[in-house]
């Protein structure tokens, strides 16, 4: 797999990202010994900033852990707010192969909103190698601990599933 190359501005101004800013932004961070691993700052479609901290790099794999979930809310923020999607938009109707199983009520009625909110009472088994299978099918297949929409439980793959 290549990475992607994404366009370099020739200096952050040119894409109207102040250097003087970037760097209050990294120096209030060292002040508060704030770990940064690495930074990248994208304007106009252009890379305007990118810095690593020792031994972090580009080329270096890197665990994201939750901040995933924050980025695809993000998304899920702008489809919505975009029209593309509703908060109640059933996940049937994003994968229509899974809503064969007409057995499955609590299926038929889980939504964007359940997701997003951690409440799809879905209760994926969280020893499985995760390198090895299909996560979307495993979500869909994993048996139900509520109905959706009635109690919270953190469950990486609902974030999966909005992705």
């Amino acid at each position: 797999m290549s990475a992607i190359k994404i366009p370099r501005a020739e200096s952050p101004e040119a894409v109207g990202v102040s250097s003087g800013c970037i760097k209050e932004f990294i120096d209030d961070l060292k002040a508060n010994n704030i770990e940064m691993h690495s930074l990248m700052v994208i304007r106009d479609g252009k890379v305007a900033v990118e810095c690593y901290n020792h031994p972090f790099s580009a080329n270096r794999p890197h665990s994201c852990y939750s901040v995933s979930k924050s980025v695809t809310s993000t998304a899920i923020g702008f489809a919505v707010s975009e029209g593309l999607i509703s908060l109640d938009t059933l996940v049937v109707d994003i994968f229509p192969e899974y809503r064969e199983n007409k057995k499955d009520s609590y299926l038929n009625q889980l939504n964007i909103r359940h997701l997003v909110s951690m409440c799809s009472g879905k209760n994926v088994d969280i020893l499985k190698d995760k390198g090895k299978i299909d996560w979307l099918d495993d979500f869909m297949k994993s048996p139900w601990y509520a109905k959706p929409g009635t109690d919270f439980r953190y469950v990486n793959e609902n974030i999966y599933v909005l992705s």
